[in-house]
């Protein structure tokens, strides 16, 4: 807590570069196994601040691609899936404070072998700044004071790696389709809840 930092214009910059790069070497090994840029791509890595691996889960027997925040501001970390069979992104913007929706996102990612998974690092309160986006919303912090919506809620602020990736997902892609989840309190008849984005209330 109180660590978080925002993107600078050159962080942000270098993290476009580095996911230029990323998705690129990506491509590259999908079309020819004995290619792409990997050591380019960690050096872009290493540039924005970032580390990146790749592992074989052992469940499902796929490789995943693995990026984390190397600074302590707090960054959002992501899995790739080079073979995903869904042009699904999985996004997680509130784990600790939206309990339990870290395991949740990355059961959602394997089981429907989804293209990405991004979860954000840093609590949505950490941050004493608050966002432009707050408004009047009185937001989940310091007990519902008026204007508590935090820059590190990535929700609530563009500023970060969350909504980089989110960007640059939908902007290689305009059909990739994004799940958000949400973890709130619910009743014995109350399992889900879906919403589209907008204000309308329509029977899912």
């Amino acid at each position: 807590a109180g660590g978080y930092g925002t993107l600078s214009a050159s962080r942000t910059q270098k993290c476009q570069i580095f996911l230029d790069g990323l998705f690129t070497a990506i491509d590259d090994r999908l079309a020819d196994g004995a290619t792409g840029d990997w050591c380019g791509v960690q050096a872009q890595a290493a540039a924005a601040g970032y580390a990146v691996s790749r592992f074989r889960d052992s469940i499902t027997g796929r490789w995943f691609v693995y990026g984390h925040d190397t600074t302590s501001f707090g960054q959002a970390y992501f899995f790739i899936n080079p073979f995903a069979k869904r042009n699904i992104v999985i996004e997680v913007p509130h784990e600790g404070y939206d309990l339990g929706t870290a395991a949740q996102g990355a059961r959602i990612f394997t089981e429907l072998a989804a293209r990405a998974l991004i979860i954000n690092k840093e609590h949505r309160c950490s941050d004493a700044q608050t966002t432009a986006c707050s408004g009047g919303n009185s937001g989940p912090c310091a007990g519902g004071t008026s204007g508590t919506l935090r820059r590190s809620d990535v929700s609530h602020e563009e500023r970060n790696t969350f909504h980089v990736l989110h960007q640059h997902l939908s902007d290689v892609d305009g059909v990739t389709k994004f799940v958000q989840l949400h973890g709130f309190g619910g009743t014995s008849d109350d399992i889900a809840e879906i919403a589209d984005g907008t204000t309308t209330d329509v029977n899912a």
